[in-house]
C-alpha cells in the first residue's frame, strides 16, 4: 500500500496537482484511504458474492468503529496485515451469511460489550497514546459498544437476528483483535 501512495503521489506531483514538498503529507493522506476503503470495498465484495451485503455493510462498520478506539493486535507487515485481514473478513462474513441466531449470541455480544469497556483502549507499538487520549477514547469506545449493543438486542426483539448477528460478529471480533495485547500486557507484568 505504501507504494501505491508513492506512485500516485509521485504521478499527481508529475501532473502538477500538487507540490514536491508536500509529499510526505499525501502518501501519508492516500496512505490512510486506502487503509480505510480497503476493508469496506473487501468486505461489501464477499457479502455480495455470498448474498449478504447489507449485513457485510453493518458488520465492518461496526468493526471499524469500535477498532478506532478499542486498538488491539496489528502485524508488523503490511502483507501479513492483508491477507490475514481477507480471511478474517471472509470468516467472519461467512459466519453471519451461514450461522443461524441462538442465545449463545447474546452471551457472546455481553461478554465482548463488557471486554471492550474494560480493556479499552489497546495501544500499539505504531501509536502511543497520552494520558488525556486514553481517557478520550475509554469514554468514546464506551459509549460506542453500548449504542451497538442496544441497537443489537433492539434487532433481536424486531426479529432482525441476520442484522443483529452482523453487528454481534463486529464486536466479537474487535474484542477478540484486544486478547492478545490483553495477554502480553498480563505475560508481560
Amino acid at each position: 500500500m505504501r507504494y501505491i501512495s508513492y506512485y500516485i503521489v509521485t504521478w499527481l506531483i508529475k501532473h502538477k496537482a500538487i507540490l514536491n514538498e508536500d509529499r510526505e503529507l499525501y502518501e501519508y493522506a492516500v496512505y490512510g484511504f486506502f487503509l480505510t476503503t480497503f476493508p469496506i470495498i473487501i468486505s461489501i465484495t464477499i457479502g455480495g458474492i455470498m448474498g449478504k451485503i447489507f449485513e457485510s455493510i453493518l458488520f465492518i462498520v461496526t468493526f471499524m468503529l469500535t477498532r478506532k478506539y478499542s486498538g488491539g493486535f496489528h502485524t508488523r507487515h503490511a502483507w501479513v496485515c492483508i491477507i490475514s485481514s481477507l480471511i478474517i473478513l471472509f470468516v467472519c462474513i461467512y459466519i453471519i451469511a451461514n450461522i443461524k441466531y441462538n442465545f449463545i449470541f447474546d452471551i457472546g455480544m455481553l461478554c465482548a460489550t463488557i471486554g471492550l469497556i474494560i480493556f479499552s483502549p489497546n495501544e500499539n507499538e505504531n501509536r502511543r497514546l497520552d494520558l488525556i487520549e486514553k481517557k478520550e477514547y475509554k469514554s468514546k469506545i464506551t459509549v460506542i459498544v453500548l449504542i451497538i449493543a442496544i441497537i443489537y438486542y433492539l434487532l433481536i426483539l424486531l426479529n432482525r437476528e441476520n442484522y443483529a448477528l452482523a453487528i454481534d460478529v463486529g464486536i466479537i471480533l474487535s474484542a477478540c483483535l484486544q486478547t492478545p495485547c490483553i495477554l502480553k500486557e498480563k505475560i508481560g507484568k
